[in-house]
């Protein structure tokens, strides 16, 4: 059991006063910085585990929100920095980290809550506040006993001219049970002659939904957001098209109950630009080296190419595999021999996908091939994988099968789309936080980050510097219970045997001397 040692209130006011000098402040910076990149999903109600919504609140969870955005797991962001812009970018910049890192580290100061940013309101889970279609399917318990359950429902098109969607919002009724959704626009009929046949609500889709005439107007996997098109562009769907939506509920998940919505903003206009959500890229047409076939305790790559004929203004991205996908990057070549890369996924997350959207089109001329690359982890090393021992792993819709998918939202090229930004929707009435100091104006020397704080059995180090360093620990008493010399930018503390309580870090890089306080946890 560990033990904890008291901190005298003269040696609790130096340490702290001290950490504290010239730090960010809730009111000044953090405050901004948790509300645009953490609160959509950190509310009451929301589908993170604990609230963000407040000083308070975020005080009491200030060591764990540096451990995490530290270890680059929060705020969740699976693309990595490339020539794209990809519009509502949730993840923080090194100096927003470090500027987290400072804060946490001089035991979260408030500021003057005079100053502080208001909370984002938060008065329901949807996005879309005023849609012109709600497409609610009917409740529905799944069957997913020992296979999985694909589910098809229509909802008649109520619409007698053709439309053009600007939005679509989905909202999983039960998103620990839905696995993904795809909404289709179909006037054959031949849904309803399946629907017809089948006495549960909707009827039964495994590998599509009955019909080759279908139209893919979007879709929902685990992270996705709604996605929205700028006014003058827009999905078309024609009168007389039904709306079909494909349910997939995994196996395991039976007697759990759906209510699945989707909420559609049309365009204003009557003839906006046409776009296009479709699987450019995939495991049926466009493998190059399949079959889509992964053997147990093995790791193999696959690739996937198609040549355009014509020149395209891309919007938006969205890649699709499941659990043992391990990385996935998107690109195109130009016949110029130009490489543009699309996006790069290089730590795969099933949990976190998206339709990703450019904050400027990428024009690729007639005669571009677009391309993938996949890895896929079929041994133990991955952690996401469903069996254990390694099965053999093959293409099919089941969770535990695996895809190879890239959608991509585009339109036809226009003169002048080279000149175009779409500015980002924030899914909530945020601040600004554009004007925020970055942390190396408002400190000098070196940045010091540590975590996780608290700690139990390790303690992790990182400075940005490459001049020689060493390490102390101490107790509020002096006394130094762990120390490393000669190192380099980083560092690793054995803190297993310690007892619990509070201590000092003094990190000595050349002549510059940083103490930062660490709490070991029972």
């Amino acid at each position: 059991m560990k033990l904890f040692y008291p901190l005298s209130p003269i040696l609790s006011f130096l340490f702290l006063s001290g950490l504290q000098a010239q730090s960010p402040t809730w009111s000044g910076e953090i405050g901004c910085l948790i509300y645009t990149h953490c609160t959509t999903c950190h509310h009451d109600g929301g589908i993170a585990p604990f609230s963000l919504t407040s000083y308070d609140e975020a005080y009491s969870y200030r060591y764990q929100i540096q451990a995490y955005v530290n270890a680059g797991l929060m705020p969740p962001w699976p693309p990595e920095d490339g020539a794209y812009t990809i519009a509502n970018d949730r993840s923080l910049t090194a100096d927003e980290i470090a500027l987290i890192d400072a804060w946490v580290d001089a035991d979260a100061p408030e500021g003057d809550p005079a100053e502080a940013p208001a909370a984002p309101e938060i008065s329901s889970e949807e996005v879309i506040a005023d849609p012109d279609l709600v497409l609610q399917l009917p409740t529905y318990t799944s069957q997913a006993v020992d296979e999985d359950d694909y589910r098809c429902f229509i909802i008649e098109n109520p619409e007698t001219t053709t439309r053009y969607i600007k939005s679509i919002e989905i909202v999983p009724g039960n998103p620990a049970i839905v696995h993904h959704l795809l909404l289709y626009a179909d006037g054959s009929g031949t849904p309803a002659l399946l629907d017809n046949l089948d006495p549960g609500p909707g009827y039964v889709c495994f590998g599509g939904i009955g019909s080759n005439s279908a139209t893919l107007l979007g879709g929902w996997a685990p992270g996705a957001q709604p996605v929205t098109l700028p006014e003058n562009m827009g999905i078309q769907v024609f009168p007389g098209q039904d709306f079909i939506i494909q349910l997939h509920y995994p196996e395991g998940s039976a007697g759990e109950v759906d209510h699945t919505k989707i909420n559609i903003k049309y365009s204003d206009e009557p003839s906006p630009r046409l776009v296009q959500f479709s699987p450019i890229l995939n495991h049926f047409t466009t493998l190059v080296d399949g079959p889509l076939f992964i053997p147990a305790n093995t790791v193999k790559t696959f690739h996937e190419e198609y040549t355009i004929g014509g020149q395209i203004s891309i919007l938006g991205v969205a890649p699709h595999m499941h659990l043992i996908g391990e990385s996935i990057h998107t690109w195109a070549e130009l016949p110029s021999n130009q490489i543009i890369s699309m996006l790069d996924i290089p730590e795969w997350d099933f949990e976190w996908q998206g339709i990703y959207q450019y904050r400027n089109p990428i024009i690729l001329p007639f005669g571009s091939t677009l391309k993938a690359e996949a890895v896929y982890n079929n041994t133990t090393s991955n952690p996401n994988n469903p069996s254990n021992p390694p099965q053999n792993v093959s293409l099919g819709e089941a969770t535990t099968d695996e895809m190879m998918i890239v959608f991509f939202l585009w339109t036809a090229y226009q003169s002048g789309d080279e000149m175009l930004e779409f500015p980002d929707k924030p899914l909530l009435d945020v601040p600004d936080c554009s004007a925020i100091t970055a942390v190396s104006e408002i400190q000098e020397g070196h940045q010091l980050t540590i975590f996780p704080n608290p700690a139990q059995d390790r303690l992790h180090l990182r400075i940005d510097s490459e001049e020689e360093m060493s390490v102390r620990m101490l107790t509020p008493a002096g006394l130094t219970v762990a120390a490393q010399h000669e190192l380099r930018g980083r560092a690793e503390l054995d803190t297993s045997l310690l007892p619990a309580g509070i201590y000092l870090v003094e990190v000595q890089v050349g002549k510059e001397v940083l103490n930062r306080k660490v709490v070991i946890a029972p």
